[in-house]
């Protein structure tokens, strides 16, 4: 929706700017992040509890959002805030921009509104775009490590455990570097099956 908006802009000029902004947080390292992250989250000075306090939630400012398992997971899952991905965006915005100015001509004269072309054009003709950005998020979901490590460690209670932290922890924690190996096969194959049931069910018409 975030490439939809910036194609529909009006403005040459704006489409560059907002192309900018999207890539700009892919040059700050992935650590500050988390490391932002984690100011954010503590359940003493956080910015996130000062908010909730502020607006008169102090209920739930009390939360250490990152030590609740039943909270642990979902504050990970907070971190993809505003869970925009900027490359993601330019490969959508890439594949719309490919679509022939033509189609669109013929759907302004057809009467076709702004939702319907969107519909009827950019989703049926962005089908690569769609497919490839899955596969990307399939092995970035399987393999997540960074997040998990820095924040909670897989904690509290294993709530956060994912795939890739697993393995890491049973290569370089524990030294059982066989056990991590099976795991990495394993991954592997899920990726794999993923991968070809995306591919199956975004083929080209």
């Amino acid at each position: 929706f975030v490439a939809e908006w910036i194609f529909r802009l009006k403005s040459d000029r704006a489409q560059y700017i907002y192309r900018i902004l999207m890539v700009w947080p892919a040059i700050v390292p992935g650590l500050v992040t988390l490391l932002l992250w984690q100011f954010i989250y503590d359940p003493y000075y956080g910015l996130l509890n000062a908010i909730l306090k502020w607006v008169g939630l102090d209920e739930w400012a009390t939360k250490a959002w990152l030590a609740d398992p039943d909270l642990a997971l979902y504050a990970l899952m907070g971190t993809a805030f505003p869970f925009v991905g900027g490359i993601g965006v330019l490969i959508y915005l890439a594949g719309l921009q490919s679509i022939p100015v033509d189609i669109y001509d013929a759907a302004k004269l057809d009467g076709a509104s702004g939702f319907r072309q969107f519909l009827t054009i950019d989703l049926p003709l962005i089908k690569g775009q769609i497919r490839l950005n899955l596969v990307l998020s399939i092995i970035a979901g399987l393999q997540a490590l960074p997040g998990p490590l820095v924040l909670t460690g897989g904690g509290p209670v294993n709530a956060t455990m994912v795939p890739g932290l697993y393995m890491y922890q049973q290569a370089f924690s524990y030294g059982r570097l066989g056990y991590a190996s099976a795991i990495g096969v394993v991954i592997f194959i899920a990726v794999l099956i993923l991968t070809i049931l995306n591919m199956t069910l975004f083929k080209d018409d």
